[in-house]
């Protein structure tokens, strides 16, 4: 992983469009001169120092997937009017339109699917596995020709337990539609900004590390609580469905 890493002003790229998804403020904008990519403009708004904020996990989930192998968004820290954040550039080809998971699982269901539903239910990884039935892989992806699209999206958990990343709604996860028919890919994964102890002080993670004990007593806190009867349980895998030691895809949390 080279670092360390540039910091980009995007304080002249233009505005192409304000984000209506999510709470937060984003921008989607242009990139001044070379490619011409659209990146989204996350400025960190809970915390904004050295110890807590949202831009440098995002950067860091970023180089960890590439580090893996996982197809991603790319991601570079940004500074716009003197705002520090992130800019992620678009994962989407050109033409192409991105569907979010919630979507997806709702045509999968049916109407009575509640994608708002706070328990999350129908959010579970066999019906993930099945709705992305027929969809290839991500875009540049360079892994096994064998792995269909639920292959990759079970990578994506696995990234999300080395991270801490427990945002894996299903809003976080899409799939691409292309122009032609048939055109149906596994979306790269995104929006990685809550995990790596973004909240976590200095001061705090001194003392989770002190003692093997204190380390895995903060491990044991993480679920899976995006996904449906996972809030609870560390590892949610008999609450999502798969059965321990049952593998529906390559590398599924083996």
């Amino acid at each position: 992983m080279a670092g360390p890493f540039s910091v980009v002003n995007v304080t002249d790229w233009a505005v192409d469009l304000y984000e209506a998804d999510g709470s937060e403020e984003k921008i989607w904008l242009v990139e001044h001169g070379g490619a011409r990519r659209r990146a989204l403009f996350k400025p960190n708004v809970r915390n904004d120092t050295a110890e807590q904020a949202d831009h440098w996990p995002e950067k860091l989930a970023s180089e960890i997937a590439t580090a893996l192998n996982v197809p991603r968004a790319d991601v570079d820290l940004a500074v716009r009017s003197g705002r520090r954040g992130c800019v992620s550039y678009d994962v989407k080809p050109c033409d192409w339109q991105l569907q979010p998971g919630f979507l997806l699982l709702t045509e999968f269901l049916g109407e009575n699917h509640d994608p708002m539903d706070k328990r999350h239910s129908g959010h579970t990884l066999p019906n993930v596995r099945d709705a992305l039935h027929g969809y290839g892989q991500p875009p540049g992806f360079n892994g096994p020709v064998t792995f269909n699209a639920f292959d990759v999206f079970a990578g994506y958990t696995v990234l999300d337990a080395l991270i801490a990343n427990r945002d894996r709604h299903p809003a976080n996860w899409a799939v691409l539609i292309g122009p032609e028919s048939g055109d149906s890919l596994l979306c790269p994964s995104y929006d990685h900004a809550t995990s790596l102890g973004f909240s976590l002080t200095d001061a705090r993670r001194h003392r989770i590390l002190r003692t093997a004990r204190d380390w895995e007593a903060f491990l044991r806190r993480g679920t899976a609580w995006r996904f449906e009867g996972c809030r609870k349980d560390p590892n949610g895998l008999r609450q999502s469905g798969i059965e321990p030691g049952q593998r529906t895809g390559p590398h599924l949390l083996a």
